[in-house]
């Protein structure tokens, strides 16, 4: 199978787009992943996937060079984030959460983790409140995957002064039920001062000719 025709199978992994394609349940979901830990990153190259450079890069912008600050990467997979971010600086202390324990120990393989939580990112999910500096969420708010409510699980696990960047493609939040309601969650966790609203844009090629939403909150001190 060609580098191309793996990215394709990627994509119907990650987008939902009708009733048929809802059929993937999501332990089908996490066994592709686990099945292709190996080659997933060569498969996103083919999709011209930006996202985690997006995201390191806003981590940087916020966490202005402190090396041990804390982060914790949900959804992280074989640690693509990170990799972009010691692109920037020698971040040390990262750590990752995801349900695919195989792309979970390739970052953990290539340094890029200092801890690795192998579960799925929910409401309930056991990582304690304000417990980092900085937590970041690359292409995990899709349809199948991430819910919209656990923004505030995310808003809650990070320190005072602390950091939530989101990024994802923009569509999903225009079309799918339950994400079309993670902009409006956004808003009204800023509007009622539990998180400032540091950055929310729309940014051109995200992957794959899909455009990009780029989300920034900052808890108050």
């Amino acid at each position: 199978m060609s580098v191309q025709e793996n990215y394709d199978n990627w994509e119907e992994i990650f987008r939902v787009r009708d009733k048929e394609e809802q059929q993937i349940s999501v332990t089908e979901k996490v066994t592709y992943y686990n099945t292709n830990a190996t080659n997933y990153e060569e498969s996103m190259a083919a999709g011209d996937y930006s996202g985690p450079r997006l995201t390191a890069s806003l981590l940087h912008k916020y966490l202005k060079g402190r090396l041990d600050a804390k982060i914790l990467d949900v959804c992280g997979g074989t640690g693509l984030v990170i990799r972009e971010l010691r692109k920037f600086a020698s971040y040390n202390n990262a750590d990752g959460l995801d349900a695919a324990e195989n792309m979970m120990a390739v970052a953990k393989e290539n340094g890029l983790y200092n801890n690795i939580f192998p579960q799925y990112f929910t409401l309930e999910s056991d990582v304690p409140s304000n417990s980092y500096d900085a937590l970041s969420s690359c292409g995990a708010f899709l349809p199948g995957h991430l819910k919209a409510e656990v923004v505030t699980k995310m808003c809650d696990i990070v320190k005072p002064g602390g950091y939530v960047v989101i990024v994802m493609r923009k569509h999903f939040t225009d079309y799918d039920s339950n994400l079309m309601q993670l902009r409006p969650l956004v808003h009204k966790l800023a509007d009622t001062k539990q998180m400032e609203l540091i950055e929310e844009c729309v940014t051109e090629n995200y992957v794959n000719g899909h455009d990009g939403l780029k989300i920034v909150l900052r808890k108050p001190c």
